[in-house]
């Protein structure tokens, strides 16, 4: 009887155990299952929040040249516009615009040419020729040490430019318009076709005269005298404020000085380069006994270029502007004909000066050398009146040349 009791006891123990172990058992898989559900819900927010991040952020643009990335070069340009071009480097800028690429010199924008510094404050390399802190132009020497190719007219010192010719010789960029003879400051045109700089203010399409604007909105160089605000041309004074100017130093003579103290009848002005020529100088330095003038692009022909590399005999010479017409002009782009010309001082008289300012009926002209003869002489000289007496009166060569001359006008005026 006892050993069937202990033994019913003894199963009752273990049935409790195993219960028990039962409920451990489901716990532990109850707690398992609830980590598997908050890991994944955790990782289904992550995603979510990824994916409103996508969609809040803009999308990436994409240029003809780059895609912009999240960090942009720092460089503004002169109109204040970013460079769009990714940072590449420490100091926040692409290689482009990095900053061993500037000049060094304080608030300087211009590139790096050379040790550190553009050309204007002395980057670049130097002239070749000991002693030269010139720039290099070509071939390692500066424009005065043949850095540059001359003009191959003979004996022309001055540099070659587009077209193979110096300026004075029909070298550089001419305007493009068509017809047009005038040079090109900017752009392919000259300042009449839009060519150049223009200025500054809105809207303004003038040509820049300095510091970035028009005349009319403040540019060019302004006159030096206080509360001026007149324009001086070049810089300086202007014409109302600069006077009568310096003076012929000869006695008597109230011409300019234009150079070396005289006037040109007086020996003044820069001479011929030409040792032992005291004439003026006018083009290429030299005088134009010394070759310096343009000459007629006609073959053979010795004369000097007047319009188009065009002597007048050839063509050269200004046409009047009035319709069909083939005169010269003689001034306001019209022949004598068709209102060109100088006019009578007299006033209401439209009739051209013939010399002094006034037409023949009103006293201009040329008039007879003879003392008190005031007949008019076409050319100058003596009248038919006077021209017999003063001839008698002259030695025999002198009254031969004097004959010819006359015979010459008097078939001028038959003709």
């Amino acid at each position: 009887m006892l050993l069937a009791q202990a033994e019913q006891e003894q199963k009752d123990t273990e049935a409790e155990e195993a219960v028990a172990a039962a409920q451990v058992e489901a716990e532990e898989a109850a707690a398992a299952v609830s980590g598997v559900l908050q890991l994944s819900s955790a990782r289904v927010q992550v995603e979510e929040r990824q994916i409103r991040r996508t969609e809040k952020a803009p999308a990436t643009k994409v240029t003809d040249n780059f895609v912009l990335a999240k960090k942009t070069c720092r460089y503004y340009n002169k109109e204040r516009e970013r460079c769009k071009r990714a940072a590449t480097g420490l100091d926040g800028r692409c290689a482009i615009h990095k900053l061993s690429q500037f000049c060094k010199y304080p608030r300087c924008t211009k590139f790096n040419q050379g040790n550190g510094f553009c050309i204007k404050h002395g980057g670049g390399k130097k002239c070749k020729q000991e002693g030269c802190d010139k720039q290099v132009q070509g071939y390692g020497y500066c424009s005065g040490h043949g850095g540059k190719p001359l003009c191959p007219v003979e004996g022309c010192e001055n540099k070659r430019m587009e077209g193979g010719f110096c300026k004075a010789h029909g070298g550089g960029r001419f305007c493009q318009h068509e017809g047009c003879k005038r040079r090109d400051i900017g752009g392919g045109l000259c300042i009449s076709h839009g060519g150049g700089k223009k200025c500054n203010a809105k809207d303004c399409k003038k040509v820049d005269r300095g510091g970035g604007y028009c005349k009319a909105h403040g540019g060019g160089k302004k006159c030096f005298a206080d509360n001026c605000k007149n324009w001086a041309l070049g810089g300086g004074i202007c014409l109302e404020h600069k006077g009568p100017g310096k003076r012929c130093k000869t006695l008597g003579c109230t011409k300019y000085d234009l150079g070396g103290g005289h006037c040109i009848a007086h020996g003044g002005g820069r001479k011929c380069i030409i040792e032992g020529c005291d004439k003026i100088r006018q083009v290429n330095k030299r005088c134009r006994g010394h070759g310096g003038k343009v000459m007629c692009s006609v073959p053979n022909c010795d004369r000097a270029a007047q319009n188009r590399k065009l002597c007048k005999a050839h063509g050269g010479g200004k046409l009047c502007q009035y319709a069909g017409c083939t005169n010269k002009q003689k001034g306001k782009g019209f022949c004598i004909r068709h209102g060109g010309g100088t006019r009578c001082k007299e006033e209401g008289c439209s009739a051209i000066e013939r010399g002094g300012g006034y037409c023949k009926g009103h006293g201009g002209g040329k008039k007879c050398s003879y003392t008190y003869c005031k007949k008019w002489v076409v050319g100058g000289g003596y009248c038919d009146d006077h021209l017999d007496l003063e001839l008698s009166h002259q030695p025999e060569e002198i009254s031969r040349i004097a004959a010819n001359s006359y015979l010459t006008s008097e078939s001028v005026a038959t003709i």
